[in-house]
């Protein structure tokens, strides 16, 4: 029994110490990669087996000042805009991608670490990047303004009835949206090389063509004023007011505002003291006179069919227009405004003689009806010492014969 178990205890001994060389040669084995990457670690191209994690950072440093480089390029037309990668504000996983391999198999069981690394049995990890997205935006944008083209809108003057009209020109832009999209699509691509992107370029058609006004030549309303020739003061705010509304273009639905237009009769656009009224009295102040430039505005615009929704009685009657057929204009208060209810461009062109002012209404003719005449009539519905009140009609006329009598305004007048 004694000579049995000593056999025994031997051959236990021989095991174990078997055993314990086994763990000890596998442990070392394991061991020697403690600080640095299993056998077979490729990162990017760069097998990085028995490197520290700071050794494969540098390593990968090269691949990365190579991958810095790689080139935008962009064609638009007949241009190219180039950036790197790194002026576009590159970032990479490289701390994340070094971090999980080298940590590569070693959660598992020591068996299976020692298994992993006898055999080679390595794994690949390939890096990604991101772009500074404000970056890459403000560099579409540098591009989009470079390229860019504003077209140039045609153009009208008519004068004693010669219309002269200028050819529009399209503009250029660059298809923003696809370019980003293309452009995005390269970068995720992740492909490690240089990027070529083509972008459109989309013609911008002018917002007024020879064609919008190629017809606007026909006089749908005109209204002419008269007054004295000498008064110098008065004559010349009325001839610079004219004078600046001359040749306005209005298209359809746009909206005209003589406040908006002329703005305030200062001293520095030239305007002088002359007559106007205020609370019922005559003054004199800068651009006094203008408010028979509005006036005539006002009866050649109605002529033309267009009733505005801003107008304004004087405070007491004026003489070179009837009752009720003022517009009066005092700047910011009182204003003289209506929108164009045609679908084609209306042209107002406005003349001054030494005794006259004048507004003439061009449009096409199918705008108003040729056989269609707008006036206005007004009567006196009371009167005393003191007010004048009148109601003002707007009468449609086709071919000569009265078809239409509506009341448009009820105006008070203070007695002269």
């Amino acid at each position: 029994v004694k000579k049995n178990l000593a056999w025994l205890l031997a051959i236990t001994a021989t095991i174990l110490i078997a055993a314990g060389s086994v763990f000890w040669y596998i442990h070392t084995t394991i061991s020697e990669y403690e600080n640095t990457f299993y056998p077979n670690i490729v990162i990017e191209g760069e097998n990085v087996s028995g490197l520290t994690k700071e050794e494969g950072e540098n390593l990968l440093a090269n691949v990365i000042h190579q991958y810095d480089q790689i080139n935008i390029t962009i064609t638009a037309g007949e241009q190219e805009f180039q950036k790197q990668l790194q002026d576009l504000g590159v970032q990479y996983d490289l701390e994340k991608q070094v971090e999980d391999a080298f940590q590569y198999g070693r959660n598992k069981t020591l068996l299976e670490q020692y298994q992993l690394i006898k055999n080679q049995q390595g794994q690949s990890y390939t890096l990604s990047y991101s772009i500074d997205e404000t970056l890459l935006n403000n560099w579409v944008t540098e591009i989009e303004q470079s390229m860019k083209k504003s077209p140039i809108d045609a153009t009208i003057e008519i004068h004693n009835g010669q219309v002269s009209i200028t050819s529009d020109t399209d503009g250029l832009q660059i298809d923003q949206e696809q370019l980003k999209t293309e452009l995005a699509d390269a970068l995720n691509s992740n492909q490690k090389q240089d990027i070529a992107v083509h972008v459109n370029l989309e013609e911008i058609t002018a917002n007024i063509t020879y064609e919008n006004l190629s017809d606007v030549r026909h006089v749908i309303g005109s209204f002419t004023t008269n007054y004295s020739s000498d008064q110098t003061n008065r004559n010349t705010n009325i001839k610079i007011a004219t004078e600046t509304i001359d040749s306005y273009l209005l298209m359809p639905g746009e909206t005209f505002s003589f406040n908006n237009f002329i703005g305030d009769t200062t001293a520095d656009k030239g305007y002088l003291p002359a007559g106007s009224y205020l609370n019922g009295e005559v003054v004199e102040s800068l651009g006094g006179g203008v408010c028979q430039v509005s006036t005539t505005l006002y009866n050649a615009i109605i002529k033309a069919g267009i009733i505005p929704y801003s107008r304004y009685n004087h405070s007491m009657t004026v003489s070179y227009v009837p009752i009720g057929q003022d517009a009066a204009i005092a700047y910011p208060y009182k204003d003289l405004a209506f929108s164009n209810p045609y679908d084609a461009p209306i042209y107002i062109e406005g003349t001054v003689s030494p005794t006259s002012v004048t507004f003439t209404i061009y449009s096409t003719t199918d705008s108003k009806g040729s056989n269609t005449e707008y006036k206005l009539s007004s009567k006196i519905l009371s009167s005393n010492t003191e007010k004048i009140i009148s109601e003002t009609y707007l009468e449609t006329y086709i071919n000569g014969i009265l078809t239409e009598s509506k009341s448009i305004y009820k105006d008070t007048y203070r007695v002269n």
